[in-house]
Formats: C-alpha cells, structure tokens, sequence
C-alpha cells in the first residue's frame, strides 16, 4: 500500500470522522492526495458521510485492526483454523496428507481456516463437506495453540478448535487442493516421520478428555530439516 494511503488510514484510525482537510499531509499537493483517497474510497476502505467528512468503512476498520501500529503495514499472525478429527465405526482416524506448503506431504487430521462471520460450529460442518464430502454431528472438544518450527524458525502457528466427530456420512471423495483425505489404519502409527509431530498430543488430548469438557493444549516442535 502506497505510503500515502497508509497515512490516511492513520488519520482515520484515531478518529470518527474526519474533514478533507484534515486528513490531508501538508507536503502532499492536492491532485496527488486525492488520487489516493479516491483509490481507498473504490477499495471499500473508506466512505464520505452525509457531513462532507471521511470515515472508515467496515471493511477499513477491519483493514487496519489487521496492521501494526508502528509501520501500518500488514503483519503476520497466528491462523485460526478449525481440526477435525473424525473416527468411524472401526475406530480409524480420518486423516489428510498435505499437498500445499508449509509441512508439505505430512499427514494429520483435516483443517481448515475459519472464515469471518461463520461461528466455529459452521466452520467445522463446512469444512468437512468441503474436503471429504461428508457431513455428521460435531461436539466441541477442545483448543491447541501449536507452534510448528524448521531448524529454529516458525514455518507454522494456528490457534485450532478441534471439534470431533464419530461416524461421520455422506458421499466420500478422497481429493482435495489442500490434501488427499483417507481413513487410517487400526494400528497407524502416528508417532512416524510422516505424520505432524502434534498427532499424538492431540489424540491423546481428544482421548483424555471427559464428555461434555473441553481441554486447553499449548504445543510446540522444532523439526530438523536438510
């Protein structure tokens, strides 16, 4: 984002409205600044009131709770996604070998990321459907933050509700963009190099966890690569 635009978004960001003038940077020429006020207003990132002032639209307000206070620029944060772990009659794990980056060909339950407006009961009904076209009754079991480190630096960080399910139904299709889904064995070992080093934590968390509570875990690996 030009530096100009973020200058804006800062004036705005500390007030309710704001005149032209006002928002406006001294050494900034008209025509220049109002080439970059009009390129927020069409991105939806701000409105003109009736007043004649200017004020962050919803999607602005959204815009800059994502960025740093310091710089204004976006910065990077712990993902929320939803794990679903899923058993069937057997007692096999539902499982998804990854195809896209990072921990690309590890295999582990399901997830997907939370989607804004949806509550995390919708996102774990949608996103099983979405990656293995099944559908089933969820209960909530618990919450990870994991921590996942190559050679010492961060390649993943999520906050995950993990949400169970036994038995789910439905049409099953094994493929997805994200990763190819499949039922794992009785005796899996998900202690083995390829799976994600939190399997067992988490299993082992779902496994502990009384019905009708919910455990709290906060995991974190260093996995030594090349």
């Amino acid at each position: 984002m030009h530096y100009i635009q973020r200058s804006i978004l800062a004036r705005l960001m500390s007030s309710d409205s704001l005149r032209y003038a006002d928002i406006q940077p001294p050494d900034i020429g008209s025509n220049l600044f109002s080439y970059h006020l009009t390129a927020l207003k069409k991105a939806g990132y701000v409105i003109r009131t009736s007043w004649g002032t200017y004020t962050l639209s919803s999607s602005g307000k959204l815009l800059v709770d994502s960025l740093s206070l310091e710089t204004l620029r976006p910065r990077i944060q712990p993902k929320i996604t939803i794990i679903l772990a899923c058993r069937d009659r057997l007692g096999r794990w539902l499982l998804m070998r990854r195809k896209v980056q990072p921990l690309l060909g590890q295999v582990g339950f399901p997830y997907g990321k939370l989607h804004l407006g949806e509550t995390i009961q919708q996102a774990a009904e949608r996103e099983l459907m979405e990656k293995t076209g099944l559908i089933g009754e969820f209960q909530h079991r618990g919450d990870g933050y994991i921590t996942i480190q190559e050679n010492g630096s961060t390649v993943s960080q999520i906050f995950a509700h993990v949400f169970y399910c036994m038995e789910p139904t439905g049409y099953f299709k094994s493929a997805h963009k994200a990763g190819d889904v499949y039922w794992g064995d009785i005796d899996t070992d998900y202690t083995s190099d390829v799976m994600l080093q939190s399997m067992p934590d988490l299993i082992k968390a779902i496994e502990s966890t009384t019905l009708g509570q919910r455990f709290f875990v906060e995991l974190s690996y260093d996995i030594l690569v090349g």
